[in-house]
C-alpha cells in the first residue's frame, strides 16, 4: 500500500537546516528542541551521569549552533540524524576524558554514523510524542482504548466495562486509535526525511526498533 494514501510527503528538515544557516533563530530552536532529549537519554545510556547527560546535549546543540558548521551542513553527507550522532558520540568521549570544551572538527564527523541504541531512542520518542499527540484529541475515546488495550493490555469485555460501552465499540474506538497514531508516526518521519525513500528507510527502522523494544503495537507497522 503506498504511503499517498496516509501522508503526503514533504521534508521540512533540511528547510529547517537552511533556516538556521540563514540565522533565524526560530528554526534552530526547532531543531535542537526535535534531538534534545534523544540526545540527554543517549548520554545517559552511554553511562553518564545526569549532569554529565545534560552538559553532553547541551553541548551536541551548542556545536550545532556554531556558524561554522551550519553553513557546512549539506544533506549530500548524509542523514542530519547521523550527523548529530557522530557529534554526540564526540562530545561524550570528551566529556568521559576529564576537564574538556569539546570543539568537533566537521571534517570528523560522518553522515554515515549508526548506532542501534541511538535509532532505537529516536524511534521511542516519535511514538512518546505520536502517543501524546493521540491523547490530546479532541475524542477520547480513540486514546483510552488503544492505552488500556495496548499499555494496560485489558481485555476488551473489561475494557467496554471501565468505558461503558459495548465491545464492538471498545474495537472500534481501538482500531481509531491505531489509524490515528500510524498516521501520526508517519507525519514524524515525513518532517525529517529528506525523500521519499529516506522516508520508506525511516518507517521501517522505526517499526524495526520499535519491535526490538517491544514497543510496536499489531497493525502500526503496516505502510
Amino acid at each position: 500500500m503506498g504511503t499517498q494514501k496516509f501522508v503526503r510527503f514533504q521534508t521540512t528538515l533540511w528547510p529547517l537546516v537552511e533556516s538556521a544557516k540563514a540565522g533565524r533563530r526560530e528554526a534552530l530552536e526547532t531543531l535542537v528542541q526535535s534531538y534534545h532529549p534523544i540526545l540527554r537519554t543517549f548520554a545517559r545510556a552511554r553511562g553518564l551521569e545526569p549532569a554529565d547527560a545534560d552538559d553532553a546535549a547541551q553541548e551536541v546543540c551548542l556545536q550545532l549552533c556554531r556558524p561554522e558548521f551550519l553553513s557546512s551542513i549539506d544533506r549530500n553527507r548524509g542523514r542530519f540524524r547521523s550527523l548529530l550522532l557522530a557529534i554526540a558520540k564526540h562530545v561524550i568521549a570528551a566529556i568521559r576524558q576529564g576537564p574538556w570544551r569539546p570543539k568537533v572538527a566537521l571534517e570528523e564527523v560522518r553522515g554515515d554514523e549508526q548506532d542501534e541504541a541511538f535509532d532505537r531512542l529516536w524511534a521511542e520518542e516519535l511514538l512518546r510524542a505520536a502517543r501524546e499527540r493521540l491523547r490530546q484529541d479532541k475524542r477520547p475515546e480513540p486514546s483510552a482504548a488503544f492505552e488500556m488495550r495496548y499499555v494496560e493490555g485489558l481485555p476488551f469485555k473489561e475494557i467496554a466495562r471501565r468505558m461503558g460501552c459495548t465491545v464492538p465499540d471498545v474495537s472500534n474506538y481501538v482500531q481509531q486509535g491505531k489509524t490515528r497514531l500510524r498516521s501520526y508516526l508517519r507525519e514524524s518521519i515525513s518532517r525529517y526525511a529528506a525523500s521519499e525513500d529516506e522516508y520508506k528507510d525511516d518507517w521501517a527502522l522505526l517499526v524495526r526498533r520499535l519491535e526490538e523494544s517491544g514497543r510496536v503495537t499489531p497493525g502500526i507497522g503496516t505502510l
